[in-house]
């Protein structure tokens, strides 16, 4: 399910992923809540879009992630 509009909801693979839209602007930003199901508390996720030529760039800045999932266990993100 994808509602992408301001406070329209995202949830993904049976409610794994779950997120909440802020703003969009299309084709140019997405900005949400987004967390895994496991999460106790929502990242922050800001989605953006550099059209050139016949192609488009996607970047993606997750800030705000948690430390651990409500299991305890620890939460690693690696960034390329």
């Amino acid at each position: 399910m994808s509602e992408p509009v301001p406070q329209g909801k995202l949830e993904m693979f049976n409610g794994s992923i779950q997120g909440i839209y802020e703003e969009v602007e299309e084709d140019k930003k997405i900005k949400m809540k987004w967390k895994f199901k496991e999460w106790p508390e929502y990242a922050d996720c800001v989605v953006t879009f550099e059209h050139f030529n016949d192609s488009c760039e996607i970047k993606i800045n997750y800030t705000n992630i948690p430390n651990n999932d409500t299991f305890g266990n620890s939460i690693q993100i690696e960034t390329i």
